[in-house]
């Protein structure tokens, strides 16, 4: 259980998160029922999943531009991805509480 006292970097940007999330859920809501997607939306179940495989990776852009630390603008998604294992990055991100590049630390009462 997370100790909901302590402010992480990433808290005052925690809707962000939760839209990539929502994006990627209904993205992967794509490669589970293809066919009866394509159908609600009278595609091809080939098209449907190209077009959910690029707006993939522009919710990945997305993600690596707006989730940033607030004091030197680094991108904490990309720097979590690129430096931490594949299962601890996402943990990293929404634990870290100081910018591994400038130090910034979010305050408390933002």
């Amino acid at each position: 259980m997370r100790d909901e006292s302590v402010v992480t970097l990433v808290k005052p940007q925690r809707w962000k998160v939760w839209l990539c999330a929502l994006a990627v859920a209904a993205l992967g809501a794509c490669y589970v029922w293809p066919t009866a997607l394509a159908s609600f939306f009278g595609t091809s179940p080939t098209i449907l999943t190209i077009a959910a495989s690029l707006a993939g990776l522009i919710v990945l852009v997305g993600a690596c531009l707006m989730i940033r630390c607030r004091a030197c603008g680094l991108s904490l998604v990309w720097h979590g991805m690129s430096t931490k294992p594949a299962n601890d990055w996402l943990h990293w991100l929404l634990d870290v509480q100081t910018c591994p590049r400038c130090g910034h630390e979010e305050q408390a009462n933002q």
